[in-house]
């Protein structure tokens, strides 16, 4: 991946900063008897009122604006009639185009009151990439990021599925370096000033196995458990490295790892 300009890394923040926005509106319609068609139609609102494409509507033949994923289906659920219930843990995956650069994020909410287990796993979810993030540093690499993501999921007796994997962004929604989110401290491609990364580490209550659904696009964890996701846009300097999704965030804060905003 090469190193993005300052200039460069203030243009494609522009659309990073917007998804930010979209996922602190779309709390409010996060409740109970909402049904996942609804979040997908406020989700294309918000992007074409400022001018943005949903650039995840036909990737690769996926036939919505947005992922809406329930409980056990861990990524890439498509919208439809299932409305949400009180208690249910729900990730909103959005990609988003603007004046030719691309933004991805995703964010899970709360639905209504958490059960405990709900919310061990936001929690976990969210302290994992934030995980992530603080080891997105100049001069490290890709496998201190997965350790990073790992142990903090552990640590609340969560677990992360390895196959789904970060990545570079810019002028595509998907460039290198692929980001895994499980490894090894010390190894992988260097990190170096001027990358702009995704960190998106899935989380689950159970084993970090998954399986794909005959839609061809939904994968449910295999023992049922529920599982989140947060996936933020991070830009790397050579002093800091800056949230793009959610600018006000303070990395160096450790009262950043209590709980997700807007959750």
């Amino acid at each position: 991946m090469p190193a993005r300009t300052s200039l460069e890394i203030v243009r494609l923040a522009k659309p990073a900063a917007y998804l930010g926005y979209l996922f602190r509106e779309l709390k409010h319609i996060m409740v109970p008897g909402v049904c996942s068609a609804e979040i997908d139609a406020f989700c294309r609102h918000f992007l074409s009122e400022r001018r943005m494409e949903p650039i995840l509507e036909g990737y690769r033949g996926f036939p919505a604006a947005v992922c809406v994923s329930v409980n056990s289906v861990a990524v890439h659920g498509i919208p439809g009639s299932r409305t949400l219930e009180n208690g249910d843990v729900v990730t909103v995956d959005v990609g988003a185009g603007y004046a030719g650069w691309k933004a991805d994020a995703a964010w899970t909410y709360a639905i209504g009151t958490p059960t405990a287990d709900g919310r061990r796993l936001i929690r976990a979810a969210w302290r994992s990439c934030c995980a992530g993030m603080r080891a997105c540093r100049p001069g490290s690499r890709v496998g201190d990021i997965g350790a990073a993501v790992q142990e903090a999921a552990i640590s609340l007796g969560c677990s992360v599925v390895s196959q789904f994997l970060g990545h570079g962004i810019g002028r595509e929604v998907h460039e290198p370096p692929a980001v895994p989110h499980v490894g090894t401290r010390g190894t992988g491609d260097r990190l170096q000033a001027g990358m702009v990364l995704n960190v998106e580490p899935v989380v689950t209550l159970g084993r970090p196995h998954v399986t794909l659904l005959d839609d061809g696009w939904s994968y449910v964890t295999s023992d049922g458990a529920c599982a989140a996701q947060y996936e933020l846009t991070v830009a790397l300097f050579a002093a800091s490295t800056r949230v793009l999704t959610v600018p006000e965030l303070d990395l160096s804060d450790p009262g950043l790892d209590d709980w997700p905003p807007f959750c």
